[in-house]
């Protein structure tokens, strides 16, 4: 191994041959000698390499998310449920209706995405998708991306042109179900930093004692750690429960899952007032734009004075942009 260092004594010979490479990995990095025989300009400060971890644009590993240098510390969403219950539907829903409806159907404005490239491989599987053939929408299965993966979404607000920040937590139902099953399936340290808590449960499958009682359960374990922090309970599939039109309203779909909230409510044990919103991914099989699928984005933009958000960070008064560049 040859190596361009000019300390005497380190070397075979006149070859450059390095002497001491088998005590290092890397003796770019490791070796005292090497680095004090460069230039200083030469060799990058492993701490500023360390600052910019690597970045595929398809979903944000804890270490990326952890580091992002905003002045307003995004919100943290752990979008929670059983296998199949629509998780990944939801986000991707969410994702197309920012585009397929109008921009003042929320108070601030879509501002761009770290997971472009992660919200259009799932925009690509959604309409491959061919609803009522029995299929499912493609399954997140578990994997070392994934474990936990963030989804980011940033939106501005035209009055104030500030920032705000959203990290959805893309991770597989098979996680919560060990959660369920022991209260550290789940690192705590993931757990600490989440500002609200999106409970997802499938409406359609209300009746079956089973998923009932997983969706009691993982309610349980989140009533024992969200404290103050707010925590909806989002029902999907709500068009397989009623039949959708223009003047559908979300009682209805309440009403007729009422055993259920029912059960839900009575296993609360949270400090919060629970918040259950229904809603549809897609309306019919057009995929066109979903049945209230932005109204938990809404909840995020505008807190409600009954359930606060939570923050675990300061939040600044200057200006960002998506890419946390200040203004």
């Amino acid at each position: 191994m040859r190596w361009p260092c000019r300390r005497e004594g380190c070397t075979f010979g006149d070859s450059g041959v390095c002497g001491r490479a088998a005590e290092f990995t890397d003796p770019e990095t490791e070796c005292d000698d090497y680095l004090a025989s460069q230039p200083p300009d030469a060799i990058a400060p492993p701490a500023q390499l360390a600052t910019f971890p690597s970045w595929s644009g398809n979903a944000l590993g804890p270490d990326f998310a952890g580091r992002m240098d905003l002045a307003n510390p995004p919100l943290r969403v752990l979008v929670a449920g059983q296998p199949l219950s629509g998780k990944t539907s939801l986000v991707t829903a969410q994702f197309l209706d920012l585009d397929r409806t109008p921009s003042t159907s929320l108070p601030a404005q879509f501002a761009g995405s770290y997971t472009l490239y992660g919200y259009d491989r799932l925009c690509d599987a959604a309409f491959r998708w061919k609803e009522g053939a029995g299929a499912d929408m493609p399954h997140t299965g578990r994997g070392a991306e994934r474990d936990p993966a963030w989804l980011h979404l940033a939106f501005k607000f035209p009055e104030s042109h500030k920032v705000r920040h959203l990290l959805l937590s893309d991770m597989p139902g098979e996680l919560f179900n060990d959660w369920c099953g022991d209260k550290d399936g789940l690192d705590p340290s993931l757990i600490v930093p989440i500002n609200v808590f999106w409970v997802v449960v499938d409406a359609s499958r209300a009746k079956e004692k089973l998923q009932r009682s997983a969706a009691r359960d993982l309610l349980g374990r989140v009533g024992e750690v969200a404290g103050s922090r707010r925590v909806e309970v989002i029902l999907t599939k709500s068009d397989q429960v009623v039949r959708m039109s223009k003047s559908t309203k979300p009682e209805s779909v309440l009403d007729a899952v009422a055993d259920l909230v029912g059960q839900l409510r009575h296993a609360w044990t949270g400090t919060v007032p629970l918040q259950f919103t229904p809603l549809a991914s897609y309306d019919g099989t057009n995929k066109k734009a979903g049945w209230r699928t932005l109204e938990p984005i809404r909840h995020l933009l505008e807190p409600t004075p009954k359930a606060p958000l939570h923050r675990s960070e300061p939040v600044s008064d200057r200006y960002v942009d998506f890419m946390g560049m200040g203004r």
